[in-house]
């Protein structure tokens, strides 16, 4: 069964995307129920009231962030192992490049047709599930802990970019998405220079400062003084259009 989640915030006035979508899916054959979802929404109700135990597939119509926020519900589920997800997109970004996806109603929905999907790593913030990547800068010292193996001190000015799935040109493009690890990167930033200071590899990650460290989270500001990341302990299926990068990896 097919459950079509709408992010209202991010489609808006574009009201014409929805049919095409009911109809396309009729002629598609992935037909299924829609959930309209807003800021006004409690997402959690929503979600929870409209995910089935027969439910196979959750297609979310918005952004990335659209689809982040609903993850992050449905993994509170338990049924992750279940479940593949889509991603129709109303603004393309760089996630939905990443999936393959063009950003034409008509040629995505061909693709969550196709149903080839891929087993990809996410990884967790504080209770915060997150796909690409998440920014951390200091200006004032802190110490990180990789695998509860080794404790590097810092003094302050240094960025770390923590994710599973993410472009950099300092990693030579695209990190693995699927290997079980998060990439993190650290940068030195002296006299307004970004540079690469470091690259590890880690399943756990403990960020710890004696001040509050914000960041942000699917568009939500966080802070918090002890930060710890890492990977789901399940890999979440996603649909892919046979040109994603990702099935190349």
């Amino acid at each position: 069964m097919y459950v079509y989640i709408i992010d209202t915030a991010v489609i808006k006035q574009k009201t014409n995307i929805v049919s095409q979508i009911r109809s396309l899916s009729k002629q598609y054959n992935i037909e299924g129920s829609f959930v309209y979802i807003s800021i006004l929404h409690d997402l959690k109700k929503e979600v929870l009231a409209n995910i089935k135990d027969r439910t196979n597939t959750i297609i979310v119509v918005g952004n990335y962030g659209s689809l982040n926020r609903v993850m992050d519900v449905v993994f509170q589920l338990d049924r992750v192992d279940d479940v593949v997800f889509g991603l129709i997109p109303i603004e393309l970004d760089s996630m939905s490049k990443i999936f393959g996806m063009t950003g034409s109603v008509d040629r995505d929905m061909f693709c969550i047709s196709q149903r080839l999907n891929k087993r990809i790593d996410v990884c967790v913030v504080n209770n915060k599930y997150f796909f690409d990547s998440i920014n951390f800068v200091f200006s004032y010292g802190f110490n990180i802990e990789i695998d509860a193996s080794y404790i590097i001190n810092f003094k302050n000015n240094c960025e770390i970019v923590v994710g599973s799935m993410f472009f950099d040109n300092n990693i030579n493009g695209l990190s693995n998405s699927s290997d079980g690890f998060f990439d993190i990167l650290l940068y030195s930033k002296l006299k307004n220079k970004r540079e690469v200071a470091g690259r590890f590899k880690a399943k756990k990650l403990n960020i710890n400062s004696k001040f509050n460290i914000k960041y942000v989270v699917n568009g939500i500001f966080y802070k918090a003084n002890n930060i710890q990341v890492d990977i789901f302990k399940e890999k979440v299926k996603i649909i892919l259009s046979k040109n994603s990068v990702l099935n190349n990896l």
